[in-house]
């Protein structure tokens, strides 16, 4: 509902926006319908997904549309930070032409077997750099033009976008829609009294009466330059990947991440860390780099996409995120016969690569986490876990040594070990995990480990006196 006397150059009005004249619209139910295109089965349209088994809208107040998880293969956890999450169905069957939720257990033999020799790991999803993206070649956007810039900022996920700032009413949009220029200059005046009297931090539009508003990356908030900020606005004129940022530790002495000095850039990498970040710790000697920088917003843990190591280093202090961007999935890298120790927390965001050219000790004495997200051993190296890790997701090793300190220690989804390559089950008693794949052949259900071990299926790809086993349950026979 406009203001009369504000739109006919009156004073702007102040305060909370009045409800009275407002109008609310009323919800009285929805619907969800997912579907699977371009199946070989169906030529026309979707196959249609049972989606009202596992998700299904409500409506809490007459205001408000959601959706809440139902119970047919939709299991529960929660990110490092504590905040809930839901695991979607993996496996669906098509029953009379509904694509329907069905358990690992439920999954016909054959099809089993042929899922356990696939591993993801070995083919992970490319992820190319994406597109550029610039304003097209339009008066709109050139005449009258920007009145400041062009400027930049980066965005959490490694985008940089390139913006300037416009004439509230100059700016391209304004310019395509046709108004004279009289009904422009109305415009900019009204934006003009809005900016004047409607400043940040003030409260204009009712909180939420239920849950949480969602979180803006902090970049996409930017100040205007002096002598823009009324009536002025910030519009993207092209946006691009930014590529790596590398963080070199300058030499092999301890010092905290927040040390300019300890840099070879001379400058302290930002806080909470980005999904584009790589750390190089290759100075030889000994020496600790303890993380006291704050967490990335939404990721539990400083964001990383690499950890190199090429030193006798200890890595401690606050939680760390492994986390992906365009290319690259998150790695831990080790590159000399130095011996490497982690206490530092690791939070896996997805699917983490231990890796790189060295045989040196890996000892990550901290806990693991990561709900459905886990790690793939490749490098000559042994790598050593230690904590009492909840990552659920598998652990895929493909070459070198995973060695188990205790039972939860390894992770308690699948478990797929590649010829020449050996699992160290370093403790006592049993682990049960998902489902075993030794040389590219799938287990059946059993207790298995080494020579050394009380296991029924002794097997070279174990060492140890340790075991893991796969229950009945996960297996269909």
């Amino acid at each position: 509902m406009r203001n009369i006397g504000f739109t006919n150059n009156g004073p702007a009005p102040v305060g909370p926006f009045n409800s009275h004249g407002a109008v609310a619209q009323t919800v009285k139910g929805g619907d969800l319908q997912w579907g699977v295109w371009h199946s070989p089965l169906k030529t026309n349209g979707s196959m249609p997904m049972a989606m009202g088994t596992y998700l299904t809208p409500y409506t809490p107040d007459s205001k408000t549309l959601g959706y809440q998880w139902g119970t047919n293969q939709v299991t529960f956890t929660q990110f490092a930070n504590g905040t809930p999450a839901a695991v979607m169905p993996e496996y669906y069957q098509l029953q009379k032409g509904v694509w329907t939720p069905i358990s690992s257990g439920d999954l016909p033999q054959n099809v089993a077997s042929q899922l356990a020799n696939v591993n993801l790991a070995d083919s992970p999803p490319v992820i190319g750099i994406p597109e550029t993206w610039t304003a097209p070649n339009d008066p709109c956007w050139t005449n009258p033009g920007p009145a400041a810039g062009p400027f930049q900022a980066r965005l959490d996920d490694g985008m940089v976008v390139t913006y300037c700032w416009y004439r509230f009413a100059d700016q391209p949009a304004i310019m395509m829609a046709g108004l004279t220029q009289a009904e422009r200059d109305q415009l900019q005046a009204e934006a003009v009294k809005i900016h004047s009297a409607w400043t940040n931090g003030g409260t204009y539009l009712a909180p939420p009466s239920m849950g949480t508003l969602a979180d803006v990356d902090p970049a996409l908030l930017v100040t205007p330059p002096t002598g823009k900020e009324v009536g002025y606005v910030p519009i993207a004129t092209s946006e691009a990947w930014g590529g790596w940022v590398t963080n070199n530790w300058k030499n092999a002495t301890s010092g905290k991440w927040s040390v300019a000095a300890n840099w070879a850039s001379a400058s302290a990498p930002a806080a909470g860390g980005h999904s584009y970040y790589s750390f190089n710790f290759t100075p030889s000697g000994t020496y600790t780099a303890t993380n006291d920088l704050s967490s990335g917003y939404g990721y539990g843990g400083y964001a990383v996409n690499q950890l190199n190591f090429a030193g006798a280093v200890t890595l401690t202090g606050n939680p760390i995120t492994l986390t992906t961007d365009y290319g690259s999935l998150p790695q831990i890298n080790q590159n000399s016969g130095s011996a490497v120790v982690i206490n530092a927390p690791l939070n896996l965001d997805v699917t983490t690569v231990l890796g790189g050219t060295g045989s040196g000790l890996v000892d990550i004495s901290s806990v693991i986490s990561g709900p459905w997200q886990g790690l793939t051993i490749n490098s000559p190296a042994t790598w050593r876990l230690s904590g009492n890790n909840t990552y659920s997701g598998a652990t895929t090793v493909q070459a070198g040594t995973l060695s188990c300190s205790q039972a939860a220690s390894l992770g308690s989804g699948a478990l797929s070990i590649s010829n020449g390559a050996t699992v160290n089950l370093n403790y006592s008693g049993t682990r049960i995990i998902s489902s075993l794949t030794l040389g590219g052949v799938n287990k059946p259900a059993g207790v298995y480990g080494s020579s050394n071990s009380p296991a029924t299926y002794q097997d070279a790809h174990f060492s140890g006196t340790g075991t893991v086993t796969v229950p009945s349950s996960m297996v269909k026979q």
